[in-house]
């Protein structure tokens, strides 16, 4: 009986994390660049099972794993001249107090110093270091050209990663290389849109579905433990009854 209340609660856990999973996914839905995360679960083989502890070694024991969907997000028109979208396979890069990192979210900005930073205040680097922008009219052309005054400021830094991608999330749309990652390569398969920014590739139906979906497994779920706990206590309190 113990057993099988186990096995129930090691299908429970995944449907938590693939809850929590949807979950950022609608927050961020409306983020630009943001990449939505997939959950995959997968049960132990006999053979990987007979590794497990005795107190873990039940038949329905699963691995829970989460990728993310590094597929292109829709491109919005907003007309804003510091709004960048990027089609194709590559990464802005911008500084930050913890090393470059990479983004698809070219919602810009100017900063007081007239650079050109992301909306949390991280410089967005050109080939040769950051983008000094202040001036009356700003120009982005399709392979990253920066002009000011119609008057050349430097090259906007694209970069691309071998694939599968091995980027890992720090902020909704912000990623970096883990330790002992790949060296990013300069891209070369892109075109930049200037007065557009690259939605969520987020969809809210499919995400909402499999919210429901893993709700009522999780539900399911418990209503199992509750008839086996339940049935668990008859049976003690049956069994251990003295008959006179």
């Amino acid at each position: 009986m113990l057993k099988g209340i186990y096995d129930t609660a090691s299908g429970m856990l995944p449907q938590i994390i693939r809850l929590d999973t949807v979950a950022n996914n609608l927050a961020n839905a409306n983020t630009a660049g943001f990449k939505r995360e997939l959950v995959f679960s997968q049960e132990f083989t006999k053979a990987q099972q007979k590794t497990l502890d005795k107190e873990a070694d039940w038949e329905q024991v699963q691995v829970t794993k989460t990728a993310i969907d590094f597929a292109q997000g829709p491109i919005e028109r907003t007309g804003e001249p510091l709004h960048v979208a990027i089609e194709g396979d590559a990464f802005f890069v911008v500084s930050t107090p913890n090393g470059e990192m990479y983004t698809r979210g070219g919602n810009f900005t100017i900063s007081p110093q007239g650079k050109l930073v992301t909306l949390d205040g991280y410089p967005v680097l050109g080939e040769t270091g950051d983008l000094a922008v202040q001036g009356n009219e700003l120009a982005i052309d399709q392979r990253g050209v920066v002009t000011v005054d119609r008057r050349a400021v430097g090259n906007l830094r694209l970069v691309t990663f071998p694939q599968p991608n091995p980027l890992v999330r720090t902020a909704p749309g912000l990623f970096a290389v883990p330790n002992g990652g790949p060296v990013p390569a300069k891209a070369e398969k892109y075109t930049l849109i200037q007065g557009a920014l690259e939605g969520s590739n987020t969809n809210m139906i499919s995400e909402m579905v499999e919210m429901i979906e893993s709700y009522r497994q999780f539900e399911t779920g418990q209503r199992m433990i509750q008839i086996q706990d339940e049935s668990l206590g008859k049976a003690v309190n049956q069994l251990g009854a003295v008959r006179r």
